[in-house]
């Protein structure tokens, strides 16, 4: 019964986290002269992250949210994809930061506890977001190579809408230039840094679940380093990646792996059950309400 209980509450955690995302969401709307409510931002976000996991590539989501965005709000297609590339970006590079700040906080019980293997860790990453930035045309390529792969739906509204390769390059470039704008990073910084102490609570509530109190200290390492080995792995919802860690680093913390591999199974209910659900449901939504105008 506490068990349900502490699920329910983690749930709750991951839905405001979901709201707060849309708050930003909508302040990088407007960033670009559209308006949005919170609610079809919320909305966009539950059935993008439910595409994220269905879909073979993580880079499939920088493609479905600007979709979903046009289906759902009417906002230009091109637009869309501006925002979604400033966020793409925007959370690689606070990620970056963050795995940086963790790695040297970790100190010599790092987890990698090897410092040579620390900084090859980092340059890494940070080789990565100068490559994407400054090589964005062949991250381009890249998509366009595993189109094929992609869904026959999201592929034919691509087309329907005349996301050619040239007009997705310029569109990303125009977002990067957007980085530039200081008052906009400032603004969304608010939000996401409240995202940063918030979403370890889930991993509290979990440990909570099986009579395991867990420290925020603890709880924060042990939720962030595995969610940005995940988002790097490429792999949606960075599982396996992502698993591995977070159970390596209970272990390593001192925790009985059944006990780790309890958590991570809450951790993985109480952040999927609430996209998969309402996701699932504003999906058949904005169908039928598509359907209809048609």
């Amino acid at each position: 019964m506490e068990a349900a209980i502490y699920l329910s509450l983690g749930t709750m955690v991951v839905l405001i986290s979901v709201l707060i995302l849309a708050l930003r969401y909508v302040m990088i709307i407007t960033s670009v002269k559209e308006k949005m409510s919170v609610r079809n931002a919320f909305s966009i976000l539950c059935i993008s992250q439910l595409a994220s996991f269905l879909s073979p590539f993580k880079l499939s989501n920088f493609v479905a949210r600007p979709v979903i965005t046009k289906a759902v709000s009417q906002i230009k297609i091109k637009k869309a994809f501006m925002v979604s590339a400033f966020e793409q970006v925007f959370d690689i590079a606070w990620q970056l930061i963050l795995v940086i700040a963790l790695l040297v906080l970790l100190g010599e019980r790092s987890i990698v506890n090897n410092m040579q293997l620390e900084i090859v860790l980092v340059a890494v990453l940070l080789i990565f977001s100068v490559f994407f930035v400054k090589k964005y045309k062949t991250f381009i390529r890249f998509m366009w190579r595993i189109k094929p792969y992609m869904p026959k739906r999201l592929k034919k509204y691509g087309k329907k809408m005349g996301l050619g390769k040239k007009e997705v390059e310029k569109t990303l470039k125009q977002s990067l230039q957007n980085m530039l704008n200081w008052k906009l990073i400032f603004q969304v910084s608010v939000p996401t840094a409240s995202i940063i102490i918030l979403m370890p609570v889930v991993i509290q509530l979990c440990g909570l679940s099986f009579a395991t109190p867990l420290s925020y200290i603890a709880a924060f390492f042990i939720y962030w380093i595995p969610q940005i080995i995940g988002k790097f792995s490429g792999i949606p919802a960075g599982f396996v990646a992502k698993d591995l860690s977070m159970v390596g680093i209970l272990v390593f913390l001192g925790h009985d792996v059944v006990v780790a591999g309890q958590i991570l199974l809450f951790y993985r209910l109480a952040t999927m059950l609430p996209y998969i659900i309402l996701g699932s449901i504003l999906s058949v939504y904005y169908t039928k309400i598509g359907l209809r105008k048609k």
